[in-house]
Formats: structure tokens, sequence, C-alpha cells
């Protein structure tokens, strides 16, 4: 950039910083349709028949066809109408081929309709599912007629129909037997759906969360969690979601399946990001949780001090975890130092969405209750019993409240 004779220039370096930028964002765009084969093809059958290069056009329309075969179902249509389509005109296509393309096209309106029922009725389970979660406004005026559909000849899409209607009724109204009748239908069925697995399995496992599950609802959520890692359900464009993660860590540390737990993190920390020293700390604080579990407090205690580079998220579990290995140890001193700047942390933290505010208020309701737990021996101003009417007035809105109530419970 710069001979011996030219001077430095920070507007000519920032111009070549913003041209190197451009040229990689085009890169990697032109890499991710590249390794979209459908589409590819596709386009590329469009574009010769744009420029009346006529014969590579066949070849590429049927390339998009078969490369199709593995994607989901919305995806395939929208690619075999437009394959189809230009099939259709092109001039060495036989009059049965044209029939076959006419009547798929013919059809597509109609299966267009389905489709959009489809992922219309999928949206408004999600919207039951946010409003359990976190109050958001429920979207109720979706209505879908599946005696009607049940007449139909629609294959798999009945069957996400069914599954995602139980899912709107465990989510409307939890229960256990509501919670009961979409677990069995969806273990008798999974074998035949190619799409949707996942999304059915994130509804049951948010119903069962708040389903007054009169069995064991530890056991059910860890053969839940363990049949989705198996089947790979939980993974999507090569990244999981960081509060499915940490679920099946905590399940399956309380179920003490330790080295299923520690085979899973192995397997599947490389989901959660691509920031090698993100990943390294988030690593070690998936760690620390295994290590409690193990009821090794002094390892957590002094390795959670190493962590840094951390998301606000992780930042939370990781007081939390070092303010649980602290009150093992009987570090009373370290919580009370630790709990001022963490408290005044969250008082500055701007700028987060509704998940984080609600995780937010959930972690300082159990720091500030930690604190009063400690102090107890040595105040008069709040008795034991008042602490416990407080915590289960708000057990809702508490971070660790189980393990709270545990340490409660020794005392009382």
């Amino acid at each position: 950039l710069f001979s011996k004779e030219a001077n430095y220039n920070e507007v000519k370096l920032q111009k070549q910083f913003s041209l190197f930028k451009k040229l990689l964002e085009d890169f990697l765009v032109y890499k991710a349709f590249k390794n979209d084969l459908p589409s590819y093809h596709l386009h590329l059958a469009n574009s010769l028949l744009e420029l009346n290069l006529k014969k590579g056009v066949r070849y590429n329309a049927y390339k998009s066809i078969e490369y199709s075969e593995n994607i989901g179902d919305i995806e395939r249509h929208l690619i075999l109408s437009k394959s189809y389509s230009i099939l259709y005109y092109h001039n060495k296509t036989t009059i049965r081929e044209k029939r076959k393309y006419l009547n798929y096209l013919f059809q597509s309106r109609y299966h267009q309709k389905i489709y959009d029922t489809l992922s219309g009725l999928k949206y408004h389970v999600e919207s039951y599912s946010l409003n359990l979660i976190f109050g958001t406004p429920l979207y109720e005026n979706f209505e879908v007629d599946l005696n009607e559909l049940l007449n139909r000849q629609l294959g798999e899409h009945i069957i996400i129909f069914e599954l995602l209607s139980l899912s709107v009724e465990i989510l409307r109204n939890p229960s256990q037997a509501s919670y009961t009748t979409l677990k069995n239908r969806f273990f008798e069925c999974h074998v035949d759906l190619t799409s949707e697995k996942g999304t059915i399995l994130r509804f049951l496992l948010c119903g069962l969360t708040f389903t007054n599950y009169s069995a064991n609802q530890l056991v059910e959520f860890f053969t839940l969690y363990k049949f989705g890692v198996e089947h790979d359900l939980f993974v999507e464009n090569n990244t999981m979601d960081q509060f499915i993660f940490n679920n099946i860590v905590n399940v399956g540390c309380k179920m003490k399946e330790i080295e299923w737990v520690e085979q899973f993190v192995d397997n599947h920390i490389q989901y959660l990001g691509d920031d090698e020293k993100q990943l390294k700390s988030i690593k070690t604080l998936f760690t620390c949780h295994i290590e409690f579990a193990k009821g090794n407090f002094t390892k957590v205690f002094e390795d959670i001090k190493t962590i840094e580079h951390l998301d606000f998220t992780y930042t939370l579990q990781r007081y939390a975890l070092g303010f649980k290995a602290a009150y093992e140890l009987e570090e009373v001193d370290y919580i009370h130092e630790k709990s001022t700047s963490f408290l005044a942390f969250l008082r500055v933290k701007e700028n987060i969405d509704e998940m984080g505010e609600a995780l937010k208020n959930r972690y300082e309701h159990f720091c500030k209750f930690l604190v009063k737990l400690i102090s107890l021996p040595y105040q008069c101003d709040y008795t034991l019993q008042e602490l416990r009417s407080e915590l289960d007035s708000i057990k809702s809105e508490m971070a660790e409240y189980k393990w709270l109530d545990e340490k409660m419970l020794l005392i009382e």
C-alpha cells in the first residue's frame, strides 16, 4: 500500500479494509449459494434460459429437482414449481412431460395453501409458547378445520397438523392429560416425519415445563432431551440454542448422568458459536456445572474465577455458579462482596430483549435472597419462616429456586 517514498495514509488504509470486507462478504454469499445445490442449479437454468443459451437449461433444471429430494417440503415445493415451469417451456420437453409438469403447476396453488396453513399453525403454537414463558400477546385469530383436513390425502402433513393442534392444546391449557396425549402421539409417528420433529419436541418440552406432572418430571425431561440429542433434533444450520444446551446439561447433572453429559458437551460445544476464546470459556463454564454436580465445590470455586469472554446470559450463570459454590464452602465474605458487583452489573445492563429482562429479574431475586439466607444467623430483621414465605411467593420468578429450596429445607 505504501512505498518507501509515500507517507502512511489512514484514509487509504480504511478504504482498503472496506474493500477486503466487501470481497469477503461476496465470497461468503457465493459459498453459501454454491453449497445450496437445488437453488444453484435452478438459478443457473433460469439465467441460461434468459440468455437464450438453451443447451444447459434442461440439465440444470433436472439437477435442481434431483438435489431437492433431501430438503424441506416447503422449499422443495418452490424448487419444483420453478423447475417445472422452466422445463414446461423448453423445446425438448415431450408432451407426456408437459402433462406431468402442468398437472403439478395446476395443483401448486392448492399445495401452497396447505403449506401456508401449516406455517400459520406453527406460528400460532409459537405465540402460545412465548405467552407462557414471557407473557407476550397471543395470536388467537387463527383457525384450522382439522376434521376437514383429515378427509384430504395429505400424507405426512396431516400428522404435522395433528401434532401442532395438540401442541396448541397443551400450551393453551397445560395439564398432564394434554401432555401425555401429545407425547404418546409424537412417539407413535415420529418415524414417519421428515420435518418439524424438532419443532414438535420443543413444544412438548415447553408444555411439560408448565404441567403439574404427577410422575417424576425430571425423568420426563431427561427422556425427551436425550431423544432429541440422539436424533440430532436440536441442531439447525450448525447452531444450537444455548438455553436448550444449558437445560440438557442441568437436567443430565440432576439425573446424575455425568458421563453422558460430559460426552454431550464435548460433542456439541462447537454449535454454540465460532469465537474460539468464547467457546473455551463456555466449555469451562459447563465443566464447572458438571464438577458442581460431582460435589467438587472447591474446583468450581477456583475455576469459575478464570472465565472471561462471556455474553450476558452466560455471565449470569457464571455468577450464580460462583455463589452456589461459595455457599457450599461457607465463603460468606465472597458472596457479600460479589453480590454488590453483580447487582451493580444488572442495574447498568441495558438494551436487552424480553428474554434478557426476564432472566435479569430472576437472577436479581436469586442474589438478594441468597444474601438474606447467609445473613440469617447474624440479624433479627426477619425470621426463617418469613424467608420461606418470601421464597414460595416468588418461586416462579426466582432463578435457582430448587437449589435454594433444598438449602432452606436443610436449615428448617
